[in-house]
């Protein structure tokens, strides 16, 4: 079952996701999404292939919707694994 994420301008699949970094400090957070798109060449046993990650950063001054709605999204993660203690 895929589960959405709804923000202001987006709709974010979760299984699209790779990592969620948590800044507290400056109260962010980045949103690293997996790479679909790869990029390079291969000849005659040797080549190179590389990809870009793409990601969105919601700072909770510019993006105080979407930044508490992936906030909540967060925090329920980390509820469940402190449960489990």
């Amino acid at each position: 079952m895929s589960y959405f994420i709804r923000l202001s301008n987006r709709i974010i699949n979760v299984n699209t996701i790779r990592t969620v970094w948590h800044n507290v400090a400056k109260q962010t957070y980045e949103i690293e999404f997996i790479t679909q798109e790869k990029h390079g060449f291969w000849l005659f046993g040797s080549g190179m292939f590389s990809s870009e990650a793409y990601s969105v950063t919601y700072n909770k001054d510019k993006h105080p919707e979407d930044y508490t709605i992936v906030d909540t999204w967060y925090n329920s993660f980390n509820n469940r694994f402190t449960n489990l203690k």
